[in-house]
């Protein structure tokens, strides 16, 4: 395998291809995009509210989890990114998918549906023995999606983050 930038991305589709991205690559992803593709979501950012303390205590237990198996997904058309996918492990057993966002002028494409099952193929043969995830209610694209590739509605939650 070459070392090249092309050589990093799997094809997804014929318009698409996805690659592991960096911690740093995903946070600028998110800073860039994340308000245009979860238009209608209000999320409360607790780093806003935390005091010094807190926010030195948060990450003094963050340390425990510094070998935690993280996954970041960036889909792209060419070489421009258009959407991530993330998530981390939970536990010995659970991966959480954390969350998912394409640019809204690539959604509805079938991206997301060839890229669950790639992910959930990792997954598995990481070890995992659940796969978890967290939806709004109304979000019938990812619902419908998610079943079909035999994930089960266990449960409904109010989160005061979003």
């Amino acid at each position: 395998m070459s070392d090249s930038p092309e050589s990093l991305y799997e094809p997804l589709t014929h318009d698409f291809s996805y690659r592991e991205l960096s911690r740093q690559e995903l946070q600028q992803a998110l800073a860039t995009h994340r308000s245009q593709i979860f238009t209608d979501t209000i999320e409360l950012d607790f780093m806003n509210v935390w005091s010094a303390e807190e926010k030195q205590n948060i990450r003094k237990l963050g340390s425990h989890f510094s070998n935690q198996y993280r996954l970041y997904i960036g889909i792209f058309k060419e070489t421009r990114l258009i959407g991530w996918s993330y998530g981390w492990q939970k536990d010995e057993q659970t991966y959480y998918m954390t969350n998912t966002g394409i640019l809204p002028e690539y959604q509805n494409q079938g991206i997301y549906s060839k890229l669950l099952p790639i992910i959930t193929e990792r997954l598995k043969k990481e070890g995992f023995q659940k796969i978890t995830s967290r939806h709004v209610a109304t979000n019938n694209r990812v619902l419908i999606c998610k079943l079909k590739a035999g994930f089960i509605i266990s449960g409904m939650e109010l989160s005061e983050q979003f």
